[in-house]
């Protein structure tokens, strides 16, 4: 039986802490990286890298719509550059960090993405898929 990674606040405060880096969660979580990443796949059903982008993508808007810049953002996300923090963002919501701060309402537009960010929240394992 193998042991259960622990839940996603606790990840969550991990990844923040660690740079947002698989590698470096894997150690602080006590595990290789090849085994985070089946633990992964078998709790979350996603691997340790689409998680953490995911979770860049929850910490940016609040960033951007309270005025920080892209460079900021990025920075603040451990971005090592921020043409890679907007690209992920574009490739997330389908539009620029400015594009998404210069829209008349940027939280109804975050409405649509709600339970793509906070799922993992709301469900810590997800159920196993139908064979």
């Amino acid at each position: 039986m193998t042991s259960r990674l622990p839940g996603g606040d606790v990840l969550r405060i991990v990844i923040k802490q660690s740079g947002f880096r698989v590698r470096t969660l894997a150690g602080r979580v006590g595990l290789d990286v090849r085994t985070l990443e089946r633990r992964f796949a078998e709790q979350f059903h996603t691997t340790p890298k689409a998680w953490l982008i995911r979770e860049r993508m929850s910490f940016a808007p609040p960033l951007l719509i309270e005025g920080f810049s892209n460079k900021e953002v990025a920075a603040s996300l451990s971005y090592t550059h921020e043409s890679n923090f907007c690209r992920d963002f574009k490739r997330y919501f389908g539009c620029t960090p400015q594009e998404f701060v210069h829209m008349t309402d940027p939280l109804e537009f975050l409405s649509h993405f709600d339970s793509k960010l906070s799922g993992f929240d709301k469900c810590p394992e997800l159920p196993a898929k139908a064979e």
